[in-house]
């Protein structure tokens, strides 16, 4: 894995430009024990559930990433439910967790239409070989 050596001054510009877009909620940033080290949620027990369960999910996902194919590696989870988008980005050594609020303006299509995916009547045929 490559590591990018970046200075204290370096992290937080980047995480004050995340959390200045329009729809993000908070930021947490969290160490390789899964201790909050900084967060821009102002409810610390909210801060403290993110931190309680995502890691623990990115860790499965990243197993069954390595699990399909062993010279892969999960780089990013992307969660999204009726209120919140949540975005998982796990290293070695540090997890940072975004949260957004889904934008009431975006329509379902649109949002679709923005990220493809092939839903399981759209799949094309499979060729069957014996």
């Amino acid at each position: 894995m490559v590591r990018i050596n970046m200075g204290q001054t370096e992290v937080e510009t980047t995480l004050q430009r995340i959390s200045s877009f329009e729809d993000v909620v908070g930021t947490i940033v969290l160490d390789v024990e899964g201790n909050v080290v900084r967060s821009t949620i102002s409810n610390e027990d909210i801060s403290a559930k993110y931190a309680a369960q995502l890691p623990g999910l990115a860790a499965m996902a990243r197993s069954a990433v390595r699990e399909l194919d062993p010279q892969n590696d999960l780089q990013m989870l992307r969660i999204k439910s009726h209120l919140h988008e949540i975005i998982v980005l796990a290293d070695l050594y540090f997890t940072i967790i975004v949260v957004q609020s889904c934008s009431s303006e975006q329509s379902e299509t649109e949002t679709f239409a923005a990220s493809p995916v092939i839903m399981p009547e759209e799949a094309p045929p499979q060729e069957i070989r014996s």
